[in-house]
């Protein structure tokens, strides 16, 4: 009997190298991410921060103690200075909301897999992984699909409530983000009601194609030119629509004066 032969390193060398690009691809796309986020978080942290001592400013002119407010380029400045300077500060804020966010982020997280496995571009067979028929019904990923929905506006909420109390408050990184739990969970109703307008505003203005995709244009969304498209397009909606949509959350910080600089 023949014995088979070890394979030769120029055998298996061309699949090596393919995975080993998939590895570097996906390394390389998360650190970019990581990089974007980042960068947007410091803006929109920058911008909260700018809208709150507006607000203060405000208020302050109409009780005659001091004039009308007025944003120029120093007052922008100023708040991009502070927030660079607080850096570490904001991300042990995001670091302990992290952590808050663990019970509703998993499973969102397991939700969305869920999802993209049974109704994604590129569907598994269930039969095949021994699951019941049920669990693929129309009802059921509904109301998954709905319970996903439902932890993503409290997820979004908290996030857009954090952004604005790290660019405030003066407590501690680990209390900043405590009390703003605790607020978020004490506006729930009026948070979660601006949450889902803004998403929605958000998804219509910035990704039309998603709309498109189901109707009967879903063809013509679905062309690689119009994603490539729509992508240019999110980047530029999004550079006045996601600072807008920070906007109705700098209002809370009034209901927390021991959060507020001064």
């Amino acid at each position: 009997m023949k014995q088979p032969q070890p394979a030769e390193i120029t055998d298996i060398l061309p699949i090596l190298v393919l995975y080993l690009s998939i590895l570097l691809g996906i390394a390389v796309i998360l650190i970019l991410t990581m990089v974007a986020l980042a960068q947007w978080l410091m803006k929109l942290t920058i911008f909260a921060r700018l809208l709150c001592q507006a607000e203060k400013a405000h208020e302050a002119s109409e009780d005659g103690t001091a004039p009308a407010p007025n944003l120029n380029s120093e007052v922008v400045a100023d708040a991009h200075k502070t927030i660079r300077q607080r850096w570490v500060y904001v991300m042990k804020v995001w670091l302990v909301a992290s952590l808050l966010l663990l019970p509703v982020a998993v499973p969102l997280s397991a939700l969305i897999m869920f999802h993209s496995m049974v109704a994604g571009p590129m569907p598994v067979d269930t039969k095949l992984l021994g699951w019941p028929a049920w669990l693929t019904s129309p009802s059921v990923l509904f109301s998954l699909g709905a319970f996903a929905a439902v932890l993503m506006v409290i997820c979004t909420a908290y996030t857009f409530v954090t952004i604005v109390f790290s660019a405030v408050s003066d407590m501690a990184a680990a209390r900043t983000a405590v009390v703003a739990m605790k607020e978020s969970l004490k506006h729930w109703l009026p948070l979660c009601i601006i949450t889902v307008i803004i998403l929605v505003v958000n998804v219509v203005v910035t990704a039309p194609q998603v709309i498109a995709s189901v109707t009967p244009l879903s063809g013509f969304a679905e062309q690689s030119a119009v994603q490539a498209c729509a992508q240019v397009w999110l980047g530029i909606a999004s550079l006045v629509l996601w600072p807008l949509s920070v906007a109705p959350f700098c209002r809370i910080t009034k209901e927390i004066p021991e959060a507020v600089n001064g």
